[in-house]
């Protein structure tokens, strides 16, 4: 894949098209150096219209396999997880929208797919703030209906507390990949 061809492509559909077209990209944050780096340099280097921030792993294991919740309780690997956020939204400041917050709950197992935003205050709260305070966008993710979730990623109770904060951006998303 070339993204220089790509770019190309795509300025001359911005140019001749009847429609208008965007870029965009979803960038999966990691706290690994060269993957920051990465990142931060494709979003600087590259004309993208908008940016997905997410996080798909956590320490570098991915909460889509089994062997990812093998000896670990699902409660402390989700807290975990919002840490994670945390610490890679204060540092991939190139993003516009944080990607589905609660990723790591569509495949927590029996018990804790659903889960209570005030389990996880300490940790959800300064994500908000944070996104609030840059004027980032908060995902509201529809994939969680298709994992059979019964609410998107993030749950409504985080969507409230992001209203009661003063958060006004949001963005949908399907993960329809």
């Amino acid at each position: 894949f070339d993204l220089d061809d790509y770019f190309k492509r795509i300025h001359t559909l911005q140019k001749t098209a009847p429609l208008s077209v965007y870029t965009g990209v979803e960038c999966g944050m990691q706290l690994i150096t060269d993957v920051v780096d990465k990142n931060k340099a494709l979003c600087q280097d590259k004309e993208f219209d908008y940016i997905i921030g997410s996080l798909h792993l956590v320490d570098g294991k991915d909460p889509y396999y089994p062997s990812f919740w093998k000896n670990q309780e699902p409660a402390e690997c989700i807290q975990t997880y919002f840490e994670k956020i945390y610490d890679n939204i204060t540092t991939f400041h190139e993003m516009d929208s944080l990607g589905h917050l609660d990723y790591i709950v569509r495949y927590a197992g029996p018990g804790h797919t659903s889960y209570h935003y005030d389990e996880y205050a300490d940790v959800i709260d300064p994500i908000l703030r944070y996104l609030i305070e840059q004027g980032k966008c908060l995902e509201i993710n529809t994939a969680g209906f298709k994992y059979e979730l019964e609410h998107p990623n993030p749950c409504e109770e985080v969507l409230k507390r992001y209203r009661e904060l003063g958060g006004e951006l949001i963005t949908i998303g399907s993960d329809g990949h």
